[in-house]
């Protein structure tokens, strides 16, 4: 979303998509493509991300990588 999107957006969508995600049948789907979703909140997944970025740049400036 973007970054100005308003929160009761973010909030209703966030409720739909749990919903979805949630039921037997995309639940299903999903673990035949390998992956399970977790249902969360956006302030969740917000620090979920943070913490994935924080980890894997550390990993990255590390090992030297870099993105030329």
């Amino acid at each position: 979303m973007p970054g100005k999107t308003p929160p009761a957006i973010i909030n209703r969508l966030n409720h739909d998509i749990v919903q979805a995600v949630n039921t037997p049948d995309m639940k299903q789907k999903l673990l035949d493509f390998g992956t399970e979703a977790v249902g969360s909140t956006p302030q969740q997944y917000a620090s979920a991300l943070k913490s994935q970025a924080d980890r894997y740049g550390k990993v990255i400036k590390d090992a030297g990588i870099r993105g030329d």
